[in-house]
């Protein structure tokens, strides 16, 4: 295009150079502009300048909440990038526009299904809209294909959900999802359980098992097929994925139907994963009477841990009474297999690891255990909040109080340019839980700062140095050789 514009804007060879110069000078001007505009419009195509420069009521709602973290699920366009910093508050999407690889994929996981990993990230609030544009009605059930309601494994942080329900009169309960990577699994296998607790406070446990209620989600790929050792229930919803060589295959979510053999007021379910291979995954959860239409749909916001606090416009706004402190301490650090072909997000909800208890651990000098290795013992320490003392974008105070020797966790964005110091000693500073940070700390009352100061910055600001000293040698240099010319009594000319 460059190419196109400078020669199709100046065609003639005898054309003057400088008015060459001049029209390819006025092309990037307005292909700048052009990028610029197109830029904007996409960030905020409806946005008046009136608009953007106060905070609409949803942000002023949120800013009233006491400057919790807080993290919106899709579909909410008065919390478009960059939106909340006009109420200053603390958005972990974050404020820039190129966010890195890890940072996004936590972050559309924690988004799309606020499970552990919203907690872990500290997110106080939870912000919901009633337009759940992912959401798939089939057969009188509402599936959240993208948003699932659980996606776990047994004995992973993220393999058990907990959901309120408002003492729906049910005979049975429904459920709709599938099984990842559990081609191996067998026939009648134990692969998770439904708890049903009734207004009465009474337990029934409803098991799910391979073949009869869930199947492999790619049952039918055609190298799957022939391996899959369990039979395949009924199929309620299905769609298509693309594999590695550039083929779509069919993916599958199934039916599951447990009877509660009597007419029951429920008031409380709980999902559990509890395969020893493979994930659950469930997109839909139900309670029906007799063989109608289911007669209550669970909802992601539905979650035990998410407390109703207000509703503005089409949002909600939910508290996470869950939520993690910013900084804590834990007992003891787990290392990262660095076989594992998984990235270390899905290492870290697909491990039997609990993040209140142990720390996930990267690029490590010393052996740590693995996630498999750590024994669950009831002697283990929960984790114990620290006071996070001064915070900057470049300075971070906490101070923490250890019984024992453990590991400082402070949940903000890891990068390499981070520092660490104990009262004022360097110590090493690790890549924890996929995206956080965490130094190890002796017993007793210590004081950690987290200082940036990234060897880029320091090499930029040298080399803007150089550049901005060889720019004034070339601009000084004319006026410099006449100078020295006339010292000598020589004729310059320049």
């Amino acid at each position: 295009v460059f190419c196109f514009l400078y020669f199709g804007l100046a065609p003639d060879p005898s054309q003057n150079p400088k008015t060459k110069i001049q029209n390819w000078n006025a092309a990037l001007v307005g292909l700048v502009a052009l990028d610029l505009l197109v830029f904007a419009y996409d960030f905020h195509p409806r946005a008046t300048l009136e608009t953007l420069g106060q905070p609409g009521p949803l942000l002023q709602a949120l800013a009233e909440q006491g400057g919790a973290r807080l993290l919106a699920g899709p579909g909410i366009a008065a919390l478009e990038p960059n939106r909340p910093l006009l109420a200053g508050l603390d958005d972990l999407s974050g404020y820039s526009s190129l966010p890195n690889q890890r940072h996004f994929d936590y972050w559309s996981r924690a988004r799309a299904t606020p499970n552990v990993l919203l907690d872990l990230w500290g997110a106080g609030l939870y912000i919901s809209s009633d337009d759940q544009p992912d959401a798939v009605q089939r057969e009188g059930y509402t599936l959240y294909p993208t948003q699932p309601l659980l996606e776990g494994s047994a004995g992973g942080p993220a393999g058990e959900e907990a959901f309120r329900v408002p003492d729906v009169a049910a005979t049975e309960v429904r459920l709709v999802g599938s099984l990842s990577h559990a081609v191996e699994v067998a026939e009648g296998s134990l692969v998770g359980e439904v708890v049903v607790v009734d207004t009465a406070g009474r337990v029934r446990q409803l098991p799910l098992r391979a073949g009869q209620h869930l199947a492999e989600r790619a049952y039918d790929r055609a190298d799957v097929s022939p391996a899959v050792r369990h039979s395949r229930p009924p199929v309620l919803y299905s769609t298509e994925e693309w594999s590695v060589d550039g083929s779509l295959f069919p993916v599958h979510a199934y039916l599951a139907r447990l009877p509660l053999g009597e007419r029951v007021a429920v008031s409380r379910l709980v999902v559990r994963a509890l395969g020893t291979q493979g994930e659950l995954n469930v997109f839909g959860l139900a309670l029906a009477e007799g063989d109608g239409a289911p007669s209550y749909s669970v909802r992601p916001t539905d979650r035990e841990k998410l407390q109703p606090l207000r509703r503005v416009g089409s949002a909600s706004i939910y508290r996470n009474t869950r939520a993690f402190p910013r900084a804590f301490v834990v007992a003891q650090a787990v290392g990262l297999d660095p076989a594992h072909r998984e990235s270390p997000l899905v290492q870290m909800l697909s491990s039997p690891f609990d993040p209140a208890q142990e720390v996930l651990l990267e690029r490590f000098p010393e052996p740590l255990p693995l996630p498999s290795q750590v024994p669950r013992a009831s002697e283990l320490s929960y984790l114990i909040p620290a006071q996070v003392e001064e915070l900057s974008t470049e300075h971070v105070r906490v101070r923490a109080d250890l019984g024992a020797a453990g590991f400082l966790v402070l949940t903000d964005l890891y990068h390499r340019g981070w520092q660490a110091r104990v009262d004022g000693q360097s110590a090493p500073l690790y890549l924890a839980d996929s995206l956080f940070r965490a130094v190890p700390v002796p017993a007793g009352q210590h004081v950690v700062d987290f200082v940036f100061d990234p060897i880029s910055l320091r090499l930029g600001a040298f080399l803007s140095l150089e550049a901005l000293l060889f720019a004034a040698l070339l601009l000084a240099g004319p006026a410099l050789a006449r100078w020295v010319g006339r010292l000598k009594g020589m004729p310059v000319r320049v």
